[in-house]
C-alpha cells in the first residue's frame, strides 16, 4: 500500500487534485485501491476529490507573522484548487 500511496502523491503533485476515478485510471488501479491508499495523513478528500494535505508537522513552531501568512497562503491555494475542481465538474 505504501508504494501505491507514493504513486498517488506523485500523481497529485504533478496533476493537482483529482477524483478517485481519475487517479485510478491514471495509475492503472481500481477506485477501491485508491480510496484505501488515500485514507492517510498525506491526503485530504472532499466529496470524491483528493488533494495533498498540508501537514501541521511541516509548519514552523514559531507562530510569527511570517508563519501565519504562509499558512493562510497554503489554505488559499487548497481552497482555489478545490474551487477550480468544482467549476470543472459543473461543465
Amino acid at each position: 500500500m505504501d508504494e501505491i500511496r507514493t504513486e498517488v502523491w506523485d500523481y497529485l503533485y504533478k496533476n493537482g487534485p483529482a477524483s478517485w476515478e481519475t487517479i485510478a485510471t491514471g495509475l492503472g488501479q481500481t477506485v477501491q485501491t485508491i480510496q484505501a491508499a488515500t485514507v492517510h495523513e498525506w491526503f485530504v478528500t472532499r466529496d470524491d476529490v483528493v488533494a495533498i494535505a498540508v501537514h501541521e508537522a511541516a509548519r514552523v513552531e514559531s507562530r510569527g507573522e511570517e508563519t501565519r501568512s504562509s499558512e493562510e497562503a497554503s489554505s488559499q491555494i487548497l481552497r482555489s484548487l478545490f474551487s477550480s475542481e468544482d467549476r470543472t465538474s459543473e461543465r
